[in-house]
C-alpha cells in the first residue's frame, strides 16, 4: 500500500509540472517599443535595493497612473519608476516618486476606486 501511495504521488509530481513554463499565461512575450506607455513602478524595504512591484501608464511628462493597492500607506520615498525599458531591473531612465496621489473614495476591502496617481 505504502508502494502505491509512493508511486501515485511521484507520478502526481511529474503530470503538475507544466509542459510550457512561461510566466505569461494567455498572452505573449512583447517590448517597450509596442508599449511604450509602460511604467515599472519599483519598490524597496531598505532604500537601496529595488524590485519591480506594479505597473503603471503614462499620463504626462509629470504623472503615472497606477492602482492605489499598490502604493496605499507607503512613503513615496520608497518608489521609483521605470520608464522605457523592456527589463525590470535595466535600461530606459529611473525617476523618483515625489507625491501619491490616492482616489480620496479608495475602499481596500472592496476595491471599489482603486486608482492613483504618481508624480
Amino acid at each position: 500500500m505504502r508502494v502505491f501511495i509512493f508511486l501515485a504521488l511521484c507520478f502526481a509530481a511529474v503530470v503538475a509540472v507544466p509542459s510550457n513554463p512561461q510566466r505569461i499565461v494567455g498572452g505573449s512575450v512583447t517590448t517597450i517599443d509596442r508599449y511604450p506607455t509602460i511604467a515599472s513602478l519599483l519598490y524597496s524595504w531598505n532604500l537601496s535595493s529595488y524590485w519591480q512591484a506594479c505597473g503603471g501608464t503614462i499620463l504626462n511628462n509629470r504623472a503615472i497612473l497606477t492602482a492605489a493597492h499598490c502604493t496605499v500607506g507607503d512613503a513615496v520615498s520608497r518608489w521609483r519608476i521605470r520608464l522605457g525599458s523592456t527589463w525590470a531591473n535595466s535600461g530606459g531612465v529611473v525617476h523618483n516618486v515625489n507625491a501619491n496621489l490616492v482616489h480620496g473614495s479608495y475602499n481596500s476591502r472592496t476595491m471599489d476606486n482603486d486608482i492613483a496617481i504618481l508624480r
